[in-house]
Order: structure tokens, then sequence, then C-alpha cells
């Protein structure tokens, strides 16, 4: 019965949560900061299974993770996606330049499609202000190079 309970935990969150990690932290210790997360969740399945809000939490807890293994620095300039798309170097190089809100905000809204609601619940802020990261972080990337992102 554990099991099929954190899979079910995993299935619905995992992909979420890792995007939002790596997004803010780089795709290697975004991974691990989810892999963290993620066996903190195994090891604290009812804990995790009463919260209002697990996947914003499980996003916390991979957020203390990736401080705890490295410095407070912005990701490299390498591929900052966790799926098989093209990426211009200079997206990514721009996407470094956001704060760690506005990237993760914008990556999850715009790149992934996830409301804005959704995007607020994981990240634990309002959904006014998942919208103002985001919308900020493309205002920022369209500035950066506007004949890649064209306004919308």
């Amino acid at each position: 019965m554990t099991n099929e309970r954190f899979e079910e935990l995993y299935a619905r969150t995992e992909p979420a949560i890792r995007r939002a990690l790596v997004a803010a932290y780089g795709r290697d210790l975004g991974n691990e900061a989810t892999d963290d997360a993620f066996a903190w969740a195994w090891a604290n399945l009812e804990k995790v299974l009463d919260l209002e809000n697990p996947a914003g939490y499980l996003y916390r807890v991979g957020q203390s993770s990736a401080k705890a293994l490295r410095p407070r620095t912005p990701p490299s300039t390498g591929r900052l996606w966790y799926s098989p798309i093209e990426v211009d170097d200079r997206l990514a190089g721009a996407l470094v330049r956001l704060t760690t809100k506005q990237r993760v905000a914008a990556v999850l809204h715009f790149g992934y499609a996830l409301t804005y609601l959704e995007v607020a619940e994981l990240m634990g802020i309002s959904a006014t202000a998942a919208q103002s990261h985001a919308d900020r972080g493309m205002k920022k990337l369209r500035a950066a190079i506007p004949e890649r992102i064209p306004d919308v």
C-alpha cells in the first residue's frame, strides 16, 4: 500500500517539482535536489500525504537540499531545461540573469504551460505574484533576445 501511495504522489508531483528545481538551480543540481526531495518524501510519506500542498512542500525540501549541496550561485549557462527541446545558447545565458523566482515562474508558465495558480502553489506564493515574476522574467528575456522571444 505504501509503494502505491508513494508512486501516485510521485507521478502527480514529480514533473513540476523537477522542472522548477532544474529551472532554479540548473540541470545537475536541480535533478539531485529533486531526487533528495523524493527520498525525503519516501521516508516521511504519511506526513507528506497529510499536507494540503505536498508539491509545494517537496519543492521547498528540494530548495533546501540544493542550497546545502552547493553555495548560492546562479546555474551554469548550459541547458536549463528538463526536456529534449533545443535551447538557443543565448536563451540559457539570459535565463541565468533572471532572479530565481522569475526564472522558475517563466519556465513553468511559458515553457511548460502550467497555470499561474499551479506555479503559485508549487512556489508557495500567490497567483498574482507568480504572474508578476513570470511576466517580469519574460520582459527581460524579450529584451535580451527579441528576435527569439516575440511579444505575445
